[in-house]
């Protein structure tokens, strides 16, 4: 009697198991099938594995009465969305801060794949500003990619004030930055470009379109480095890989699963969907009968609920433990 395998060692792009008690949920349970298993983390960025694309880092006193950031945020996102729809743009509203560093703040930054700083005067003065920029280039060493991607940085600054490079943070170094702010003679403090002025307009629409080529590039790093290795259970006189595989999904052209699919297809690993019914006992039928075919099963999920993972893991429990009670 072969136990029912439960192996989580899938490797792909996501930085951790989006549902550690669904793992738990097939630990001892035996059966004649062998399930391999893959779970992603929910995310809604442009690029896998991270919860935002675009992190905005400023100082609060340049939103000024003008509301100079929030107009800035709102053409740039605007502009970025004409190139992907899914970017996720992320910068703290609120208009005052607590002493205290916020964590909610602190895992936006360590959760963004690019890092957009609204350096000024107000920027180089703040504390908490300086403090975002090292949390984020201590997330570049630990998330395994890196300050830059290629040879763009991962971190990018919008100049709103002529600031000189000696009074720069290094972190900024090796690039030239974006200027926003208006050009006269002679002038080395420099007021941010009016919001309404052709200025503005055009130097948003440069960083966007700089901004995205970063993002494109980024995301296709990520996609190169996305490798499925399915590892053989102790034990087990089974071939490593086997012929054919079920993919149980919540929708049948769910992004993850498509991915798996192709990545099982260069494995020359044959796959098969099965969305998931919404009859509870048709779904239990269904599954049982295609699980039998396959032999082997790997469950993938996106933008669900852990209940819905939970389900689909006891549905596989209640077919393995029948297999076993006919044995």
């Amino acid at each position: 009697m072969a136990v029912l395998h439960f192996v989580t060692r899938i490797v792909t792009s996501q930085r951790q198991c989006y549902a550690p008690r669904a793992a738990n949920a097939l630990h001892a349970v035996s059966g004649t099938q062998f399930l391999y298993a893959a779970v992603f983390k929910q995310h809604m960025a442009y690029l896998p594995g991270f919860e935002h694309d675009i992190f905005i880092s400023y100082a609060h006193l340049n939103e000024g009465a003008d509301r100079w950031v929030s107009l800035f945020h709102e053409r740039l996102e605007a502009q970025l969305r004409q190139f992907a729809g899914g970017l996720s743009v992320w910068r703290d509203r609120q208009l005052r801060r607590d002493e205290l560093f916020d964590q909610t703040i602190k895992a936006a930054v360590e959760g963004s794949g690019l890092f957009l700083a609204l350096n000024s005067h107000a920027y180089v003065g703040s504390d908490y500003c300086q403090q975002e920029v090292r949390w984020f280039c201590e997330q570049t060493q630990k998330d395994g990619w890196g300050i830059s991607i290629g040879n763009r940085k991962r971190l990018i600054q919008a100049l709103l004030n002529n600031i000189p490079h000696k009074n720069w943070n290094p972190a900024f170094s090796g690039a030239t930055g974006y200027p926003f702010y208006r050009d006269f003679p002679k002038d080395d403090t420099a007021l941010p470009c009016a919001p309404d002025s052709a200025d503005f307009r055009d130097r948003i629409d440069e960083l966007a379109s700089n901004l995205f080529g970063a993002l494109r590039a980024f995301q296709q790093e990520i996609r190169n480095r996305q490798v499925i290795t399915l590892e053989q259970p102790t034990g087990s006189n089974h071939a490593l890989l086997p012929s054919s595989i079920l993919l149980d999904t919540h929708m049948k052209d769910d992004v993850q699963a498509i991915e798996v699919h192709r990545a099982l297809r260069g494995l020359n690993v044959k796959t098969y969907f099965n969305q998931s019914e919404d009859d509870p006992g048709e779904s239990v039928r269904i599954l049982e009968t295609r699980l039998r075919q396959t032999g082997r099963m790997i469950i993938v999920f996106d933008s669900v609920s852990e209940s819905w993972v939970l389900g689909r893991l006891g549905l596989v429990s209640e077919i393995a433990n029948k297999e076993q009670a006919a044995m």
